[in-house]
């Protein structure tokens, strides 16, 4: 399969789903937690063996894939270049930032 960045044919083991910005995983998942206002230490999680966690309530699941289908634009890229730039979707806390209280 060729990456969707560098051109290059890889196997689909060197390959990863990568979520283009602005939607990254993380903005997704953000946003489907404020727009439900959800408590997200209230959410049960099931232990996936060799895979990511699934949410357990089946209902609330099916919303969030459906959520997920609308905004995520995916593409395939090498893993080396995609895992190089996680950090660019994690976005902390300054001391500069306000608060409205």
């Amino acid at each position: 399969m060729k990456c969707q960045e560098s051109g290059e044919y890889l196997t689909y083991e060197e390959l990863n789903v990568d979520h283009r910005q602005p939607n990254t995983f993380s903005v997704i998942v953000d946003r489907f937690i404020e727009i439900k206002k959800l408590n997200v230490k209230e959410i049960e999680l099931l232990q996936i063996e060799g895979g990511p966690n699934e949410i357990a309530n089946k209902d609330l699941k099916t919303e969030f894939r459906e959520y997920h289908k609308e905004k995520a634009n995916l593409r395939l890229v090498k893993r080396e270049l995609n895992l190089s730039r996680t950090y660019q979707g994690r976005l902390g806390k300054t001391i500069k930032d306000l608060t409205i209280e």
